[in-house]
């Protein structure tokens, strides 16, 4: 897992988060209208992502957030503490480009990383 903080480094269309926990996450889109805009906002929703599994958040689906706008995954963990990413993404709802997280730990100690980028 990398540990690039607030830095925006390619542009995306989609956000997935990967599982390793010993609990149930949704992932959600956390976004913001600048690069140094502090107005973040939490959108869409997958279902439940249990262990082990992972799910993908297509942003061109999800109200609320614009293209250009700065974007990057947020873990609501159920019932547990919430993480999301430091590393943001700009938006084009027509990329094929997936920015993909991890989440591990407890419901109440996790940790959230940055993997990379894939296709969808």
């Amino acid at each position: 897992m990398s540990n690039l903080q607030n830095s925006v480094i390619e542009t995306v269309g989609a956000l997935k988060l990967t599982n390793r926990g010993g609990f149930v996450v949704k992932l959600e889109c956390y976004h913001k209208s600048s690069e140094q805009s502090t107005d973040e906002k939490r959108d869409g929703s997958t279902g439940d992502i249990t262990l082990g599994k992972s799910k993908t958040l297509k942003l061109s689906e999800v109200s609320g957030v614009k293209d250009g706008e700065y974007v990057t995954a947020y873990a609501n963990v159920v019932l547990g503490k919430d993480k999301h990413g430091n590393v943001w993404f700009k938006l084009d709802k027509n990329s094929t480009k997936v920015a993909c997280f991890t989440i591990g730990g407890t419901t109440l100690d996790n940790e959230m990383g940055y993997v990379g980028i894939e296709d969808l």
